[in-house]
Formats: C-alpha cells, structure tokens, sequence
C-alpha cells in the first residue's frame, strides 16, 4: 500500500491519455460520417439536378407548350370556320408533331434517369404509343384518322403525372440545399 500514493499521479496521467485518446477517435468517426453524409447528399443533389435538368423540366415545358397551343385551338375564335380548319390542319402538320416527336426523343433517351415508378412508365409508354401511330397514319397520309380509332387514346394522365414528379423532385432538390420555393 505505500506505493499507492505514486499509482494515483500515474492513474490519472493514463485516465486523462485514455479520455484523449477515446475523444480524438471519436471525433475521427464524426469527421468521416460527415465527410460521407456530405458526399452522399452531394451525389443526390446531382442526381435530382440530371432529373430535373434532362427529364423533368424539358417534358413539363414541352407540355405546357402543347397544352396553351391545344387549348388556343380548342377554345380559340376565329372568324372564319374555315380558316380555323386550315390553322388546325397546319398545327397539327408542324407544331404537334415537332413537339410529340421531341417528346418522344426526350423520354427515349432519357427514361433511365426519370427511374419511373410501374405507373408512370405505362403512362411514359401510353404517350409513346400514341406519338408513334399518330406519326405512322399521318405517314401514310391519313390526315383524319387519329390514334384513338386503333385503342390508343392521348393519355390524359400525362401532362399531371409530369408536373407531380416535377414537383416532388423540385421540392427533394431544393430542400437538400435549404431552400423553400415559397410554394404549398
């Protein structure tokens, strides 16, 4: 017992080294879980911004194209009925179909990012569908024949199945980065 006395300092040296030691590996473990949450939350940002960038925002505006166009035709007044024809006719040459095809493009080269749930795959599909027949009548020269007269309806699930993922894609992107994009 008389050398505890001299073990107490030596007790306390290796306690306090032990405690040091104990803290800095800890802290290394910190530092390296943060180093790859930082990493990780990196690599998920650029994968929302590829989605938004090269699939969701170019289709959405692409849509929103079709649908002021489409709705101006539908809804529009024109004085003469059969200028409205000839215009309709002229759309759907030129502006409809250049706009579906680089739909088409868009989703074909571009699906493999989208990483589309079974839903929105078959709606992704049903619009492709669509696209390609009504490219193969009008091909073909039958001008007044349309898609839907072979059971291949315009899927009118299309245009809110986009702007929903956009939607939930922007709001995952711009909360990673702490941002709020003041929408409910």
């Amino acid at each position: 017992m008389e050398n505890t006395p001299a073990l107490t300092p030596l007790l306390t040296a290796v306690a306090a080294v032990a405690g040091v030691v104990a803290k800095s590996l800890w802290d290394l473990y910190w530092k390296r879980w943060e180093t790859l949450a930082d990493a990780s939350r990196k690599t998920r940002l650029e994968f929302l911004e590829r989605q938004l960038s090269s699939f969701y925002w170019p289709i959405y505006l692409y849509l929103q194209k079709n649908n002021v166009v489409w709705d101006q035709l539908v809804n529009g007044k024109a004085f003469d009925d059969s200028i409205r024809r000839q215009v309709n006719s002229q759309l759907h040459l030129t502006f409809f179909r250049q706009n579906h095809d680089t739909l088409v493009k868009l989703i074909e080269s571009n699906i493999h990012i989208a990483q589309p749930d079974a839903e929105f795959e078959s709606i992704l599909l049903e619009f492709v569908r669509h696209v390609t027949l009504y490219s193969a009548l009008r091909d073909l020269g039958h001008e007044n024949i349309d898609p839907i007269a072979f059971n291949v309806p315009w899927p009118n699930k299309f245009f809110a199945a986009v702007e929903q993922r956009l939607a939930s894609t922007q709001k995952e992107y711009e909360g990673l980065l702490g941002w709020t994009s003041g929408k409910k």
